[in-house]
């Protein structure tokens, strides 16, 4: 059997860490680290953690440590690269938690303005509203 490189772009491994269990953090690195993991899930609900706790920014900073773009990375790059008028806000509600999806738009990261024509304005112009 032949074995694919680590830098394959075929296959994107993502860990799933649950935060709040103790040593979150060490699993986080183990993870990025030692096996190549390229990305993560958060299931706060089956989870059962709140996402206004810290972790959420938490697991974020770290992201960035290891070049993997956190959730709110993702959206501002999209908007460097796309422009913000094509970037139209989804929940995934209901399969997924709804505010873990604002969270990544309420980051001081991204501008208010563009906040605004992420969530509605964008949306409003393409219905004609």
């Amino acid at each position: 059997m032949e074995q694919k490189s680590q830098n394959s772009n075929s296959e994107r491994p993502f860990a799933v860490i649950n935060p709040a269990f103790p040593g979150w953090e060490r699993d986080f690195e183990i993870c990025f680290e030692n096996m190549g993991f390229k990305g993560l899930r958060l299931f706060p609900t089956y989870h059962g953690y709140n996402l206004s706790d810290n972790w959420y920014f938490d697991i974020a900073r770290m992201q960035g440590r290891h070049d993997n773009p956190g959730p709110v990375e993702v959206v501002v790059r999209a908007i460097d690269e796309f422009g913000v008028e094509k970037i139209l806000y989804g929940s995934n509600a209901p399969f997924q938690y709804i505010k873990s999806s604002l969270l990544k738009v309420q980051s001081p990261s991204i501008a208010e303005k563009d906040r605004t024509l992420i969530l509605s304005g964008n949306a409003m112009r393409l219905l004609n509203k």
